[in-house]
């Protein structure tokens, strides 16, 4: 299996658990993508998306997800895997935080669209609360349709035209938009992500999960809420 293959995969697996872990059903595609897809590929975009609807109706539902657990857990699978091809050493391995100087190895996604002033960035997403790299997260061209996913590393690398902003976005997580330009700038390429608190609001953590219910219905289903007893009694 290819690297592109692999991470295509791993990123199917995350997915499945957050799925599995919310009671979400999700039955993955296999990936038909020619070439080294990476979980930007239609297919993988359409299950992000589908993913993210679900987990927006469980929110309107009454229901809370805390989903960064997950995939930290994998991605701390998934780096053993991924040693050997990317040639990483024992030492970088002992710190959660990525080394920014990997970011330097990181293949180059085009999303200039043949702008003759585009620049090659570089960023590291993590997560505010764990500082583990966030893989699979999308960056997005704002304005465009043109992104890329984050890499096991939680690195990306684009090439894109001066004047653009990156929409920086991960499930359960606040989005962010940051200026190209400046992250040219070396000490600006660790892109932080905070939690989302709406999401987190009135937690419970049950194993990485979150959830929160209106009422005490252990089959999912949401409680109504009435304003007073006389008109529960109507209902």
């Amino acid at each position: 299996m290819n690297k592109g293959k692999s991470t295509c995969k791993i990123l199917k697996d995350i997915r499945q658990k957050i799925a599995d872990e919310n009671g979400i059903r999700y039955v993955p595609k296999e990936c038909n993508f020619k070439g080294e897809c990476k979980g930007t590929c239609p297919a993988c975009e359409a299950e992000i998306r589908y993913l993210e609807d679900e987990l927006k109706r469980k929110q309107r539902n009454g229901f809370a997800v805390k989903i960064g657990g997950i995939a930290a857990g994998l991605c701390a699978m998934a780096v053993p895997a991924q040693v050997e091809a990317q040639n990483i050493n024992k030492d970088s391995l002992k710190t959660s935080v990525p080394q920014v100087n990997a970011l330097d190895s990181v293949a180059v996604k085009d999303l200039s669209n043949g702008a003759e002033d585009a620049i090659v960035v570089r960023g590291c997403l993590i997560s505010k609360e764990d500082k583990e790299p966030l893989i699979g997260a999308s960056v997005i061209v704002l304005g465009t349709q043109k992104g890329l996913a984050t890499d096991l590393d939680g690195n990306f690398a684009a090439k894109v035209p001066q004047d653009a902003s990156l929409e920086i976005s991960y499930i359960g997580l606040k989005s962010k938009v940051v200026k190209a330009k400046d992250l040219l700038d070396r000490k600006n390429r660790i892109i932080v992500l905070e939690s989302d608190e709406q999401v987190l609001l009135g937690e419970v953590v049950l194993s990485g999960v979150v959830v929160t219910r209106n009422g005490d219905d252990v089959y999912n289903r949401t409680t109504p809420k009435y304003k007073s007893h006389k008109k529960k009694c109507k209902k």
